[in-house]
């Protein structure tokens, strides 16, 4: 009975309660009065929403309906619970469906504070700039006897040169990717010789944040941020 009345999706007045709770045990009004001990026109009265029943009333009503203070609460117009906020029973159900809203809405605030925190954090990762970094690029055609010229390679572009057919047979590249530029030109020593690397290019590139793919999620989690956020306020407002 009390997962069909839920189903309504509404809330109700006592009377209309009582009634309707009649009616699914298939009791008369007359029928009713007697089992729960009152007058016929009594019960009709609380049916109506003429009066309200005392505490041992009420009580008797639970006992024969077969229904429970927590039920009412959830099922029952606030301005109708006010009325019965005599019953100690009832008046117990009102604070612990507060009580329960107010954690309720304690745990969406917090969900929302926590999504609004990490998807900030994501979103600030995900949207960091671009940034331009410059590469040097440094080329040695080969190795340098210990006397000749620094730029005794040079020979290769000059068919002309009496040195250019033994040069070309000497060349033995190595190219250098630096992020540091070490001037024009530079020389470099080890065991095997002596190298002269001219600078042949400095191309710019652009690094891209490797957080980029966090946009999504990030977005997604302040929108339901937002929602949480909004359900709270839903849930403080009819509290």
């Amino acid at each position: 009975m009390k997962l069909a009345l839920l189903e309504e999706g509404f809330e109700m007045r006592f009377g209309e309660y009582l009634r309707e709770t009649r009616d699914r045990r298939g009791w008369s009004q007359p029928v009713a009065a007697q089992q729960v001990g009152i007058e016929q026109s009594y019960l009709s009265k609380l049916e109506t929403g003429k009066s309200y029943p005392s505490e041992e009333i009420f009580d008797k009503l639970q006992s024969t309906y077969g229904f429970d203070a927590g039920e009412v609460a959830g099922l029952i117009d606030g301005d109708e619970l006010q009325k019965l906020k005599e019953v100690r029973s009832v008046r117990i159900a009102i604070l612990d469906q507060n009580q329960t809203a107010q954690d309720s809405n304690r745990n969406w605030m917090l969900a929302g504070l926590t999504g609004l925190m990490i998807g900030g954090a994501l979103l600030g990762g995900a949207i960091v700039p671009d940034t331009a970094e410059r590469q040097y690029m440094y080329r040695s055609e080969g190795f340098l006897q210990p006397d000749e010229s620094l730029t005794a390679y040079h020979a290769i572009l000059s068919p002309d040169d009496g040195r250019h057919a033994e040069m070309l047979s000497r060349i033995n590249q190595d190219n250098l990717h630096l992020d540091q530029y070490r001037g024009e030109s530079f020389v470099e020593t080890s065991s095997q010789g002596r190298r002269f690397y001219e600078l042949i290019a400095h191309p710019e590139t652009n690094s891209h944040s490797p957080l980029r793919f966090l946009i999504i999620p990030a977005f997604m989690l302040l929108f339901g941020s937002v929602g949480c956020f909004f359900i709270a306020l839903q849930g403080r407002q009819k509290s």
